[in-house]
């Protein structure tokens, strides 16, 4: 028997800066972001604080967080 599975709530969402890596997690700027060594940018980690990010549902368009 087949389980349906909603996974479409509760994602977090944090609008990011790709011209700045400082405001944009430091994506980019260590050469580990994408690292398979286990080593990789704050966001991706478990004890990453992500209290300050948007909860949001999806689909969600990220264009609507612009100014």
């Amino acid at each position: 028997m087949r389980n349906i599975i909603n996974i479409d709530k509760e994602w977090k969402f944090s609008l990011g800066n790709a011209a700045f890596p400082e405001k944009d997690f430091g994506f980019g700027r260590s050469g580990k972001t994408f690292a398979k060594s286990g080593e990789s940018a704050s966001p991706i980690t478990a004890d990453f604080d992500d209290s300050g990010w948007r909860s949001v549902d999806l689909p969600h368009d990220w264009a609507i967080e612009i100014d």
